[in-house]
């Protein structure tokens, strides 16, 4: 018979190594092998006489201990197995994070009721009839308070077809059907051209421009709306007045060509001419 104090151990050697992580399991697979035809039992720390030394005992202290000299009570007797809650064991963390994860394969299987009764019968108003009849019997099931017991009635075999329709052309057309539940109606369009990488630059230098005349005209100063908005505005002039040609070295030509021209015909800031 063999004796640990270690409780976790116990829990340990009684699982299959392969249940334990690699670190772990190699050593309790050791452990296993060598004492195949061993019982282990568990041995308190108060009969452990391996624990003497790991505590703060002078060498007179350890020549009066009986435990020391002569063991625990328990090698004069007759040595009997000790039963050990194991339930109170696996829920202890240190035993638990060597235990490897557990690998659930989980797998279903999709049986559709309409495939089977339209491979059945390839009658057409026959498969209608039945399914009007079974949503009748759904319906009646939930709501057994206003039960209909008369005739089909329009509603019941229109709702039947399009049921029918529905899952025929899900069997069908299953990967257009997939592929239109994926897109989006709405414009995908992109504010930044992909490829026009120099686009999204001029708009980048055209904060960077604005920012500049803002800190330079406002600073730390509060104002309010309608003054936010004309100084906004002025700036807006200011960079639209700019010229985006080359100057000319004409004496003749004062004007060149800004953006204030694709708008009013001449630069923003220009004083407009008398009409």
């Amino acid at each position: 018979m063999l004796q640990t104090d270690s409780n976790i151990v116990l829990a340990w050697i009684q699982r299959s190594p392969e249940q334990l992580k690699t670190f772990i399991g190699n050593r309790i697979k050791i452990i296993q092998r060598l004492t195949q035809n061993c019982q282990w039992n568990h041995v308190s720390s108060n009969e452990n006489p391996a624990d003497l030394i790991s505590r703060e005992l002078n060498a007179s202290d350890i020549s009066s201990k009986q435990l020391w000299w002569h063991g625990p009570d328990f090698l004069r007797e007759e040595l009997e197995a000790n039963p050990i809650g194991f339930e109170r064991i696996t829920s202890d963390s240190d035993y638990l994070k060597e235990l490897k994860p557990a690998i659930v394969l989980l797998t279903s299987c999709k049986f559709s009721l309409i495939d089977d009764l339209s491979k059945r019968s390839n009658n057409y108003t026959k498969l209608l009839h039945i399914l009007s009849y079974m949503f009748r019997f759904f319906h009646n099931s939930r709501n057994p308070s206003v039960k209909s017991s008369c005739q089909l009635d329009y509603s019941e075999v229109n709702e039947a077809e399009l049921c029918l329709i529905k899952n025929l052309q899900a069997s069908a057309f299953q990967e257009e059907i997939e592929f239109l539940a994926k897109s989006s109606c709405n414009s995908k369009k992109s504010f930044m051209p992909p490829r026009a990488p120099n686009v999204g630059g001029l708009w980048e230098a055209g904060v960077k421009s604005f920012k500049f005349y803002l800190k330079r005209a406002v600073g730390n100063l509060k104002m309010t709306l309608e003054e936010f908005l004309t100084i906004i505005t002025q700036i807006e002039g200011i960079l639209n007045s700019r010229p985006i040609t080359p100057l000319s070295e004409d004496i003749d030509d004062l004007e060149v060509l800004t953006p204030g021209h694709f708008l009013i015909g001449r630069p923003i800031t220009s004083i407009s001419e008398l009409s």
